[in-house]
């Protein structure tokens, strides 16, 4: 999948970088992308009808502005400077800046092999663009271009992996949002000059298309599989609820003068008042009916004791 990703990846910045002297091929592609995808986007919002709090709006539109500060800045890139030395520095300060960033902010684990691989791509990203034996000959401005367009992935990386783990947004409704954004700002621009979009639509198709159907995918691989992650881990907390549930009705069918349900209801207000996770709760229930199986209720001397 990680290749899958890696391939797309460079197709549509292959097919972008032949389009670099289109003003508004960003705004085209997105357009191209919300058509296609938003499908699945409005399959997602009606069958999973996600809840979305302030947090997750605010991702949504951190990741909005900090996609479209990316294409815009890798177009503009590809203007000044070659593929062969923007794309393997930004590439490579990506990933790197995001390594640093999920290890010192996020907490994830980083050992040594972690950190020997980031060495190892970042050196060859290095050896590829030409840097390390002649730096002295790369374009100035291609560098820049090049750092700051992986400042963006490694911005956009984080925080759109948050979304996708803590919050558990779908990446199709990340990408969907930020393609919203950016058509919504750079329409006025796009829409001002309407012979020269039709030009370009025209001249540019095969970019637009290609840049319109790989570029989300190019993203998606990664956030797909934390997104399985985080719909795994809420298929376990649905069904501790759904047992939960249906063991308390068990409990109240067996009636109100049953001893042993009296002290089960009881245990189960107790442990409804206290703070736990899914699991735990479940726990907690099925040891207190233990405890208090048919036969098996305390007397009063027996409860004096304990």
């Amino acid at each position: 999948m990680v290749l899958l990703a890696a391939c797309t990846h460079a197709t549509w910045n292959y097919w972008a970088k032949r389009a670099a002297a289109s003003r508004h091929i960003v705004w085209l592609y997105s357009v191209g992308s919300t058509i296609l995808y938003s499908p699945i986007v409005a399959w997602i919002v009606i069958f999973d009808r996600p809840h979305f709090e302030t947090a997750h709006w605010l991702a949504l539109l951190a990741t909005g502005v900090l996609h479209m500060a990316y294409s815009l800045l890798l177009q503009a890139g590809y203007r000044v400077s070659d593929l062969s030395l923007i794309y393997p520095i930004a590439r490579g300060t990506g990933p790197l800046l995001s390594f640093i960033a999920a290890t010192l902010f996020l907490g994830e684990p980083a050992n040594a092999l972690s950190v020997v691989g980031v060495v190892v791509i970042v050196g060859g990203i290095l050896l590829v663009s030409g840097l390390a034996s002649a730096p002295h000959k790369a374009p100035k401005a291609g560098v820049a271009f090049g750092i700051l367009i992986g400042i963006f992935i490694a911005s956009y990386t984080i925080n759109d992996g948050w979304a996708v783990k803590a919050l558990m947004i779908s990446p199709f409704i990340i990408d969907g949002a930020g393609n919203i954004l950016r058509i919504v700002l750079l329409a006025p621009m796009a829409l001002r000059e309407p012979a020269e979009l039709a030009r370009e639509l025209r001249e540019y198709r095969t970019s637009i298309l290609v840049v319109s159907v790989l570029g989300p995918l190019g993203l998606h691989p990664g956030a797909v599989r934390d997104e399985d992650r985080a719909d795994r881990a809420r298929g376990a907390g649905a069904r501790a609820r759904n047992a939960r549930r249906k063991l308390l009705r068990r409990e109240a069918a067996e009636g109100e003068n049953d001893p042993a349900a009296s002290h089960r209801r009881r245990a189960d207000r107790r442990w409804r008042h206290q703070p736990r996770g899914d699991a735990a709760d479940l726990s907690a229930l099925s040891g207190a009916r233990c405890r208090w199986l048919p036969g098996n209720a305390p007397t009063e001397r027996g409860s004096a004791r304990r």
